[in-house]
C-alpha cells in the first residue's frame, strides 16, 4: 500500500511511476523526477539514498543486463537447415475471369491433372521471416514435381468419401461428392555416402483435410483469376503415425549431395538433388 493517497482514476498509481524532467515555482532548475499521483517525487532529494555502502554495490549489473538483451549480429549465407515436403500438386485446365469466382459445384471442370511436388523448405530463413510476411525467401528458390501430369480421369476410380470436416465449412466450400483420393506415396532419401537410398516417409493423399475443388474454389472466391496451367500445391501430406510425416520435421536437414526421391506408379519419379551454394 502506498503511504501517498492516489485517487483511483489518476494515471499514475504506484503500478506506473513514470519518470519526467519538472521544475517548480520556487525552484526553476530542472532536475528528473517520478510522478506518484498529483505529486512527484525529486530524485535529486533522494539521490544519497542510493550512495551508501549496501546500495552502491554490484553496480556492473547494469552492463550485465545490457548484454544480456542485446541481439546476436545479423548473419547471410546460404541455409544450414534445408528441408522438404511431400505434396501433390494439381494443373489448372479452363481459368476464369478475372472477378468470376469458381462455384464448387463446377471446380471439376478446372482441374486438370496431377503432379508429385516436393515444395524444398529452408527452415531457418522460414522461421526468420514468417511473422509477419509467411513463407517467401524460405520456399521460393525452388519446387520439384515430377515429370507427367496425370489427368484427373485416371485417379477418379480411387475416389474415397470426403474427410469429416469440423466445423463444417461455409455453404460456398460444401459438396458431397468424393474427391478424397487413395494414393500411396513414398519418400526416399540418399545421402552423398550412402550407396542405396532408404525409405523415410510412407503417407497417402487421403489424409489431407481439404479437397481440391475446396482448394480452388476458396482461391478463386473473391475473384481471383487462374490460367490454364497454374500450378495449385496441396500442402504438406502427413499421415497419423512419424512414419507417414511428410517432412523431416527439423530432427535432421539435408546436406550438398543428398537426393530426394518421390515415388507413385503413374506419375513418374519427382527427384531432387542438393547442390552447393554459389561462392558469391
Amino acid at each position: 500500500m502506498s503511504f501517498i493517497n492516489v485517487d483511483a482514476a489518476s494515471d499514475f498509481s504506484y503500478q506506473n511511476l513514470p519518470y519526467g524532467v519538472f521544475s517548480t515555482s520556487d525552484n526553476p532548475r530542472h532536475r528528473i523526477g517520478v510522478a506518484i499521483g498529483d505529486q512527484i517525487l525529486d530524485l535529486s532529494v533522494i539521490k544519497s539514498l542510493f550512495v551508501g555502502p549496501v546500495m552502491s554495490k554490484h553496480q556492473d549489473v547494469f552492463d550485465q543486463v545490457r548484454f544480456q538483451i542485446s541481439k546476436p549480429p545479423p548473419v547471410f549465407g546460404p541455409s544450414k537447415q534445408l528441408d522438404i515436403e511431400l505434396e501433390m500438386a494439381f494443373f489448372v485446365g479452363g481459368g476464369n475471369q478475372l472477378g468470376e469466382p469458381i462455384p464448387i459445384s463446377k471446380a471439376h471442370e478446372h482441374i486438370f491433372g496431377m503432379v508429385l511436388m516436393n515444395d524444398w523448405s529452408a527452415r531457418d530463413i522460414q522461421a526468420w521471416e514468417y511473422v509477419p510476411l509467411g513463407p517467401f525467401l524460405g520456399k521460393n528458390f525452388g519446387t520439384t514435381i515430377s515429370p507427367w501430369v496425370v489427368p484427373m480421369e485416371a485417379p477418379l476410380p480411387f475416389a474415397e468419401p470426403n474427410p469429416i470436416q469440423d466445423p463444417e465449412p461455409l455453404p460456398y466450400l460444401r459438396h458431397d461428392d468424393a474427391y478424397t483420393f487413395n494414393i500411396n506415396l513414398f519418400v526416399s532419401l540418399k545421402g552423398q555416402d550412402m550407396s542405396e537410398a532408404v525409405n523415410i516417409c510412407t503417407s497417402n493423399f487421403k489424409y489431407m483435410y481439404w479437397t481440391m475443388k475446396q482448394q480452388l474454389t476458396h482461391h478463386t472466391v473473391n475473384g481471383c483469376n487462374v490460367r490454364p496451367g497454374d500450378l495449385l500445391a496441396s500442402g504438406t501430406i502427413s499421415g497419423p503415425n512419424p512414419n507417414s510425416f511428410g517432412s523431416m520435421l527439423e530432427l535432421t536437414f539435408l546436406k550438398d549431395g543428398d537426393e530426394a526421391n518421390y515415388q507413385r506408379v503413374g506419375f513418374g519419379l519427382c527427384r531432387g538433388t542438393i547442390l552447393p551454394a554459389l561462392s558469391h
